[in-house]
C-alpha cells in the first residue's frame, strides 16, 4: 500500500466555512448508534452525494432509520436509509452545520493511507488484490481478495485483512500509481479467520443511484480488470461485523 501520512488535507466540494461546521466526518471514524456506550456501534464508511443531498455510507444492519448516530465527540446524524435484508446498507445524513472530508482515517492513530483520488472498479477485483480497510476495531489492516460470497442481493468480496465485530461500513481502499482509491465498505468477517468481506464501491454507488466526491476524477479507472476472478468461498462461520454494548 502506501506509507502512513498525518491527515491534513479537506474535500473541497464538501467543505462548507469554518464557522458553521463544528463537526467533521472522515472514513474510518466510530460511529455509535443511539449514543455513546450503549445500543452498537460501527466504523462510518465514504461521504455520496446524490439528488437529495450527502449522506455517509454505512452497513445496513449497524441501526434502523431514525437513530441518532455519534462520533468522536457527538451527535452528527441520524440514520435516513437504512436497507438490511436487502443490500445491507444505510445512509447516515449529517446535521446542519457538519461536514465530511474523503480521507480514510485510522480511527486509533489519526493516520491516513492517502486522500481518495476515485474509484476502483469492480471488475478490477481479483484474487490477490491487495486491498486496506479502516475499522473501530482492528483500525488499519491489510490483506489480499480470495474470493466472494453473495450477501443480500449483492455480491461480497472477502479478503485477508483482519476484520472483527464494530469494522462493519468502514472504508474499504487500494492504491495504484496515481493514489488511494475507494474499494468498498466492510459488512462481514470470518470468526475462526478474522478475514472480513466488503461490498464493491462502484455497485453501492448503482445501487443508491449517487456518485462518489472525490479529489481526482471518479471516472478515471484505478485498475486493469481482475486477471483471475475470485471463486466463490463457504458461508460457514461468516457473521455480520458490528458490536453491541
Amino acid at each position: 500500500m502506501v506509507a502512513a501520512v498525518v491527515v491534513v488535507a479537506s474535500l473541497g466540494v464538501l467543505v462548507v466555512p469554518a464557522s458553521a461546521a463544528t463537526y467533521y466526518f472522515y472514513p474510518g471514524h466510530p460511529t455509535f448508534f443511539g449514543g455513546p456506550g450503549v445500543g452498537a456501534y460501527c466504523t462510518g464508511g465514504y461521504a455520496i452525494r446524490g439528488d437529495s443531498g450527502m449522506f455517509i455510507l454505512t452497513a445496513g444492519h449497524c441501526a434502523g432509520v431514525g437513530t441518532p448516530v455519534y462520533g468522536t465527540s457527538r451527535q452528527f446524524g441520524t440514520v435516513a436509509h437504512s436497507r438490511w435484508s436487502d443490500r445491507d446498507t444505510a445512509l447516515i445524513q449529517e446535521l446542519p452545520g457538519d461536514d465530511a472530508h474523503q480521507i480514510v482515517v485510522d480511527p486509533h492513530t489519526g493516520t491516513s493511507p492517502g486522500r481518495i483520488e476515485g474509484i476502483f472498479p469492480t471488475s478490477s477485483l481479483g484474487v490477490g488484490t491487495l486491498v486496506g480497510k479502516m475499522g473501530v476495531t482492528t483500525g488499519w489492516s491489510e490483506g489480499t481478495i480470495t474470493g466472494t460470497i453473495a450477501w443480500y442481493g449483492m455480491t461480497a468480496y472477502c479478503s485477508t485483512a483482519e476484520t472483527r465485530p464494530g469494522d462493519s461500513g468502514g472504508p474499504v481502499w487500494a492504491t495504484d500509481g496515481g493514489g488511494v482509491l475507494a474499494v468498498g465498505i466492510t459488512v462481514a468477517y470470518y470468526e475462526d479467520t478474522g478475514d472480513g468481506c466488503f461490498l464493491p464501491i462502484q455497485d453501492l454507488l448503482d445501487e443508491w443511484d449517487a456518485w462518489l466526491p472525490v479529489f481526482g476524477s471518479a471516472a478515471r479507472d484505478g485498475a486493469p480488470p481482475a486477471a483471475q476472478e475470485p471463486p466463490a468461498l463457504s458461508i460457514e462461520g461468516l457473521r455480520p461485523a458490528l458490536s453491541r454494548r
